[in-house]
């Protein structure tokens, strides 16, 4: 690199560059191939050297950056060729390679990917020159962003892994999210790698210690990592910054998202089961919230999957709380009472301790079951082996005469399918553990009007085939709508559940899915609705200050709309029972069976209650053109006749949409102004924004994405196929019009004025700017501002076809056109022209706002004229933002 620099043919080709830096940018690209091709064989140098010479003065500020870019491009538009490619790989030696390395180490990262591209680093044979720069970016990772290097080269072993995985910690944007982190580098190593990485984390954690003393023993564990990594000096003092609550949830998010084994994850998975299960504690013995049943059902649910967690339950039992020692005593021994096998999880010292405490209290078990309800059942239960039956039939039955089944094999689960397919509407529930690390489905209920079928997640493999067709049946239903109730919970757990399963189809089907949660939440809002709460007496309270209309969003619970709809009250005491443990109490299979049931009837309650079938159908979102078009599809229509039948339809101008809006007399009848109503246009439907905007209506344009309408609540979206059902699924809670490919411009505005009954007042059309919005815009003819810009046309535009046309064409004759056209607004002699609110001085090129001052008129593109030449619409000028722009077709 030394010789290259001093090398006077280089020196001439960097003065060249110092000697041009005043080209314009669209000059430098072909100034850089001429450069290369005149200096390559002066220099003696080939291509590879000669870009590493340039890149190098380019680090040295020898060469001004602003030629970087274009030097780059250059080499990359080369390269695109294979042979060239071949030839220029040819050339690259590896001192070379190690030379580019080190001059990146210091450069911004927008040039790593194509620098990296043109010198082949990513190249196997290179791979050593790329580990010996990460090792001594390793010395110090801060100052050389050692852990993005690694990351983008996906070289993890420079350092052991573990201490590369601690030295996230140190990054400021060390962010753990489930979106995306620093620590998704774990993906992108081996099932072995990933397992034994977790591993380590999880060793940082307590295991077998009261919970009291967990975060003390986490900061010991922590100490002793930071004295063992000691020649790691950006490692020291991490104690102080890492929180046991981080490596938690790191250790969660692995395990969710990369199926890591229990085994390797002992620590995280004892830590969250025991605070699930000291929950469970303080409402049963401080609160009394829960039953005996409810407590012990959850504890040998969760012991018996887990049998490794006890003896940390058992700890944190006994050395807190001592104004409840019996209590704590009692509890240990009788989960040993029920679960025999969990004394093998204890160390002797404590089933020591346990059995001097039975003896000294004289404890009886027998005594105690036989005081609480249930809990003699739930000890048979979980002793006695249970054989699933072969016969499939009704369990039980509830409302006198429902059917309630229990899928608790394949060949039930087969049975239950074929009857399904007849049923004419569903209802959708499921239940779930709560557990932060896996969420463990239970069951998935599935109701018709008639009966109602528990489908076990736990007697029935998941990764079984079979369910996916139950999905599909639910999912993809043509013949008969799904219910249920806050889609999002249940979807969520399916999607735990179900990993394989592509639920992306889902969100692009027209399914005749219909979350009911989201449907009462429309409704509510409707006349009728209000009607029947106060014909009720139902009071549901306001916020302050604020008149009440109908049910507010947080009163939308499952239980709260059944007690609105039916004056009936659930009862939701099993909502957090153990659905993990088997078998199912016959109570439990009730409240399941319930919760899925009910929907059917809430369906048909609201539907009554509304009685109007169009309206109705209309927010269900299930209207049968929606499932026409959606078999269609399935059947192989790739409806070819929808886009030529758009095609016909000639655009329509403003004044012809008024006109047809017009003509419709039943916006009349509405009273609605459109200035109340604030709608979003989504891409697939832009034409209508400025339409909708000269009719009056407030356009929302502060939105990015789905995702921000929380904040923007008020919205209405207005969207069509498939980018509707988008918007629908990312966010339940929004109103959305449908737009149909099918119907012409005009019909889609008198869709939009039918749904949100506007009525039609011209004194509000045409009165904002379509780019700002302002109102302090003025129309303007077409002919006033062509002389203008006349000038300014021909200047830039000497050689144009249409200046040839216009050569007997000038602003005199401009003016005297104007004149012909609007005698009683122009004065030819002070070539002025009034419009309304605003004047205009024609050969000066200023206008005045009524009674406000004379201002220049802006200097718009030069190619304005001509466009206003042959421009049929109708032009405004807007003093917001200082310029002519279309206000909509004349």
């Amino acid at each position: 690199m030394t010789t290259y620099g001093g090398n006077p043919v280089i020196k001439a080709l960097i003065g060249e560059f110092k000697c041009h830096l005043s080209i314009k940018e669209q000059n430098r690209l072909k100034f850089v191939f001429q450069m290369l091709a005149k200096y390559e064989l002066k220099a003696s140098i080939n291509q590879a050297e000669l870009f590493l010479v340039l890149f190098s003065q380019c680090c040295k500020n020898e060469i001004q950056h602003i030629f970087l870019d274009s030097i780059i491009d250059a080499y990359q538009t080369c390269l695109q060729k294979t042979e060239y490619r071949k030839r220029f790989d040819v050339l690259l030696t590896l001192d070379m390679k190690m030379t580019t390395l080190d001059l990146l180490k210091n450069k911004p990262k927008k040039y790593l990917n194509a620098v990296v591209e043109i010198m082949n680093l990513k190249d196997p044979l290179a791979e050593g020159c790329v580990r010996q720069t990460l090792k001594i970016m390793s010395s110090d990772p801060n100052e050389y962003e050692f852990s993005f290097w690694s990351d983008y080269f996906q070289i993890y072993d420079v350092v052991p892994i573990n201490v590369y995985a601690l030295m996230l910690f140190k990054e400021k944007d060390c962010k753990i999210s489930e979106k995306g982190s620093k620590f998704d580098f774990i993906a992108n190593l081996d099932a072995s790698g990933r397992e034994s990485l977790a591993h380590y984390f999880d060793k940082l954690l307590p295991m077998n210690v009261c919970f009291n003393f967990y975060e003390d023993r986490f900061a010991i564990n922590f100490k002793a990592v930071e004295r063992y990594y000691g020649g790691y000096e950006i490692l020291q003092g991490l104690h102080k910054t890492v929180k046991m609550k981080s490596i938690i949830k790191l250790l969660t998010l692995w395990v969710r998202k990369f199926n890591i084994s229990t085994e390797f994850c002992k620590r995280v998975t004892t830590h969250e089961i025991v605070l699930r299960l000291r929950h469970q504690y303080v409402m049963f013995v401080l609160q009394s919230k829960i039953s005996p049943l409810q407590f012990y059902e959850s504890l040998i649910c969760e012991c018996q999957s887990y049998p490794f967690v006890f003896e940390t339950f058992v700890m944190s039992t006994i050395q807190t709380n001592k104004r409840y020692t019996y209590e704590n005593f009692e509890i240990c021994c009788n989960m040993l009472r029920f679960v025999p096998k969990l004394a093998s999880a204890l160390s002797e010292p404590i089933l020591e301790q346990l059995k001097e405490r039975e003896c000294y209290e004289e404890y009886s078990f027998d005594a105690y079951i036989s005081q609480n309800e249930g809990l003699t059942d739930l000890y048979n239960r979980v002793t006695k082996k249970y054989v699933s039956p072969i016969e499939f039939k009704p369990v039980l039955k509830f409302y006198k005469e429902i059917e309630i089944y229990h899928v608790e094999s394949e060949n039930h689960f087969r049975l239950a399918l074929s009857m399904l397919k007849s049923a004419q509407t569903i209802g959708v529930d499921t239940e779930f553990s709560t557990d932060s690390l896996s969420g463990k489905l239970a069951l998935i209920q599935v109701a018709t009007e008639h009966f109602v079928i528990l489908f076990d997640a736990v007697y029935v493999d998941t990764s079984l085939l079979i369910w996916e067709q139950l999905l599909d049946l639910l999912l993809f239903n043509l013949s008969s709508p799904v219910l249920l109730f806050g889609y999002r919970n249940d979807v969520c757990a399916l999607k735990e559940a179900f990993k394989k399963y592509d639920f992306n189809k889902v969100e692009e089907a027209l399914r005749p899915t219909i979350d009911l949660q989201f449907l009462y939440r429309m409704l509510e809002k409707q006349p009728t609705f209000v009607n029947f709460f106060i014909e009720n007496n139902i009071k549901i309270q306001a916020e302050e200050g604020e008149k009440w209309t109908g049910c507010s969003k947080r009163e939308s619970s499952l239980a709260t709309v059944c007690f609105n709809l039916f004056g009936i009250e659930l009862n939701k005491d099993d909502q957090c029972s153990a659905w993990r443990l088997r078998p199912l109490r016959k109570d439990m299979m009730r409240y399941a069976a319930n919760d899925a049931y009910i929907l059917i009837h809430i369906y048909n309650k609201m539907k009554s209650i509304l009685n109007d079938d169009k309206l109705f159908q209309q927010m269900e979102r299930t209207n049968e053109s929606q499932l026409a078009d959606k078999e269609n599809e399935i059947i192989g229509d790739k409806k070819e006749d929808t886009f030529k039948e758009k095609k016909k339809n000639p655009p329509k101008s403003f004044d012809e949409i008024v006109a047809f809006l017009q003509n419709d007399e039943q916006l009349k009848n509405y009273e609605n102004d459109a200035a109340n109503f604030v709608l979003f246009p989504d891409s697939m439907v832009l034409n209508l924004r400025p339409v909708l905007l000269n009719l009056g209506f407030n356009l929302d344009r502060e939105i990015g994405s789905p995702t921000r309408l929380e904040q923007h609540y008020k919205t209405i979206v207005l969207s069509q196929g498939k980018s509707l059902v988008k918007w629908r699924n990312l966010n339940r809670t929004l109103r959305t019009i449908e737009m149909k490919y099918t119907e012409p411009i005009e019909e889609r505005v008198l869709s939009i004025f039918h749904a949100l009954k506007i009525k039609l007042d011209v004194k509000v059309f045409f009165k904002r700017c379509l780019e700002c919005t302002s109102n302090e815009i003025v129309k303007v003819p077409r002919l006033v501002i062509l002389p203008l810009y006349y000038d300014i046309f021909c200047q830039y535009h000497p050689a144009d076809p249409l200046h040839d046309f216009l050569s007997d064409w000038s602003i005199e004759v401009g003016i005297s056109n104007i004149a012909n056209n609007h005698p009683t607004r122009t004065n030819i002699e002070e070539a002025t022209f009034t419009g309304d609110d605003y004047q205009l001085d024609l050969r000066k090129g200023s206008i005045k706002y009524k009674d406000g001052d004379w201002t220049v008129l802006p200097k718009q593109n030069d190619f304005l004229f001509a466009k206003v030449h042959h421009s049929k619409a109708q032009w405004v000028y807007c003093f917001e933002c200082k310029k002519f722009a279309t206000g909509g077709k004349n």
